[in-house]
């Protein structure tokens, strides 16, 4: 569920389709894609399309925009605090890197994407340096790289 207050007052929406437990979301930089992570082995992400009701309050409503896969559960995702990148680390040992290539109003022309191999064991977390240069994964596997 995604949880928005306006007047003092919570409201919700569901963002459903994962087969397998959630196990973290994250929210991207603009605030506007939000992914989702699961035992199923996928991260979705979602944007938002921000409207209002008659009475001028805020109603979001979700797209999926990309769903993106291990062969193995996801254990770790983070965007880029400088651009469309999202990396995610899995129980199958990759990093993988997905950049979103344009973004015109409603159309994403492209996703490009990277697999960062190099642990012999699942990777446990991700995290990208402030400036966006750097990306650091930790691994079973008792390495960071």
């Amino acid at each position: 569920r995604v949880w928005r207050e306006a007047d003092c007052a919570w409201s919700s929406s569901t963002l459903a389709g994962h087969s397998r437990g959630v196990s973290s979301v994250v929210w991207s930089p603009d605030g506007y894609h939000l992914a989702s992570l699961a035992g199923d082995g996928l991260v979705r992400v979602w944007r938002e399309d921000l409207q209002y009701d008659h009475q001028d309050r805020v109603v979001g409503t979700w797209k999926l925009i990309i769903i993106a896969g291990h062969n193995e559960s996801v254990r770790s995702v983070v965007w880029s605090p400088v651009d469309t990148r999202i990396a995610f680390g899995s129980w199958d040992g990759l990093v993988r890197v997905w950049s979103l290539a344009h973004v015109w109003g409603e159309t994403y022309d492209s996703w490009s994407s990277s697999a960062l191999a190099g642990h012999s064991n699942m990777v446990s977390s991700v995290v990208w340096s402030p400036d966006g240069t750097r990306l650091a994964s930790a691994s079973d596997d008792s390495t960071v790289r």
